[in-house]
C-alpha cells in the first residue's frame, strides 16, 4: 500500500500544482499559460488514472477475475503502437527504439493487456539506457508460443535482483524499480499460459521475454 501511495503522490501533487498556478493567474487575469498548464495537468491526472487501473488489474488477475478478451491480434501492428506511444519519451533522451517482428505472427490475444504489459517492459528499457542508445523490441513464434522480447542496454541484474524483481513490488537496483509493473507483465504472461522471464545480453544489459500460448496454428 504504501509502495502505491508513493507511485500516486508525484503525478497528483503535478495535478495540485498546476491547478494552484491556474487558479493565481486566472485571479490575476493572466490567461496566457492557463492551456499549457491545463495540458500538463490532465497528463498528470491520467498518469494516476492509470497507476488505479493497473493496481485493479494485477488484483484482478490475481483472482482469476479478469476474462481475457481474446481475438486474433496483428503482433506487428500492436508493437508497432506501443512503440509509437513511447516515441516521444524515448526521442526526448535521444533513444532510438528498433522494431523487429518475424513476418505474419497474429495470434489469439488480450490485446489490451498485451499492449500495457509491453509498455511497461519497453518503459524500463528505455529508463536504464543510456542517453543516445538503443533498445530493442522483438517478436518472434517459437512452436505454439509468441516470443515478445525487449532488450535494452543498461546495467543489467544479478541473479537474486532478477528474482527479487519479478516479485510483487519487487526491486531491481538502484535504477530499476519495477514495483508493480513487471508483476503485471507476469500475471499477462501466466494469464495467456506463458511465462516472463529475464536473462543478461551479450556485451551488458538485459532482456526480457514474453511468452505467450497465442492459440493459433
Amino acid at each position: 500500500f504504501s509502495l502505491i501511495v508513493h507511485d500516486i503522490r508525484n503525478p497528483l501533487s503535478g495535478v495540485v500544482a498546476y491547478l494552484d498556478l491556474i487558479q493565481n493567474d486566472l485571479s490575476r487575469g493572466d490567461t496566457s499559460e492557463v492551456e499549457e498548464m491545463t495540458t500538463q495537468a490532465l497528463k498528470a491526472a491520467g498518469q494516476v488514472g492509470r497507476l488505479l487501473e493497473g493496481v485493479l488489474e494485477i488484483q484482478r488477475l490475481e483472482e482469476a477475475d479478469l476474462p481475457l478478451e481474446l481475438r486474433p491480434v496483428d503482433l506487428t501492428k500492436l508493437l508497432d503502437e506501443t512503440r509509437a506511444a513511447l516515441a516521444g519519451v524515448a526521442s526526448s533522451r535521444g533513444i532510438h527504439i528498433d522494431l523487429q517482428v518475424e513476418e505474419g505472427i497474429v495470434g489469439n490475444l488480450d490485446a489490451a493487456l498485451l499492449r500495457r504489459a509491453v509498455e511497461n517492459l519497453l518503459s524500463n528499457a528505455i529508463r536504464v539506457t543510456a542517453q543516445g542508445g538503443r533498445t530493442e523490441l522483438r517478436a518472434h513464434r517459437s512452436g505454439s508460443l509468441l516470443v515478445v522480447e525487449v532488450a535494452d542496454r543498461g546495467p543489467g541484474l544479478s541473479g537474486l535482483q532478477k528474482q527479487r524483481a519479478l516479485r510483487k513490488y519487487g526491486r531491481g537496483d538502484g535504477t530499476r524499480g519495477f514495483g508493480l509493473g513487471l508483476h503485471l507483465v507476469k500475471l499477462v504472461a501466466e494469464a495467456h499460459q506463458g511465462e516472463l522471464s529475464l536473462r543478461d545480453r551479450e556485451g551488458g544489459g538485459l532482456t526480457a521475454s514474453l511468452s505467450l500460448e497465442s492459440g493459433a496454428d
